[in-house]
């Protein structure tokens, strides 16, 4: 995917084409959710307050602890971002944090600029024309 990228760039640069891309690695995804933002998230697309408690004593006061190269076992410590991976709905909290950034990001883009995606992780952010049938643009939907 990083060689694809370049190679954009490059031909993006020899035709004198503005393009900006980000490049989000969804492999470590559940740990990177700030849970304190994913509560607000929730609340401003109208989960019910109920909810959102149940959600938080599931998460909140969560600790871990790691297995060494010896066998041992660590003393516990907190963990204070990251939704539980395994849990059934912690795909759906993450799309809901994901669709939350891109509305935020969406507001502040300048006029002309449309957010493009790929399902394999490639944001590109860039000017029209649109380039190819293999994107689709995300419209931001308010929350």
């Amino acid at each position: 995917m990083i060689f694809i990228a370049r190679q954009l760039q490059e031909k993006c640069r020899e035709q004198n084409q503005p393009r900006y891309m980000a490049i989000i690695d969804l492999t470590k995804a559940f740990d990177s959710v700030n849970r304190q933002a994913l509560w607000l998230v929730l609340a401003k697309i109208g989960c019910p307050e109920k909810y959102i408690r149940v959600l938080r004593l599931l998460h909140d006061n969560m600790s871990a602890t790691v297995l060494t190269g010896f066998g041992d076992e660590t003393e516990p410590f907190q963990v204070d971002t990251r939704i539980k991976q395994g849990c059934v709905i912690a795909p759906s909290l993450f799309s809901n944090f994901i669709e939350a950034i891109l509305h935020l990001t969406g507001n502040q883009l300048p006029l002309g600029v449309e957010i493009m995606y790929r399902t394999d992780g490639l944001l590109r952010v860039e000017p029209p024309p649109y380039p190819s049938k293999s994107c689709s643009m995300q419209t931001i939907m308010l929350l």
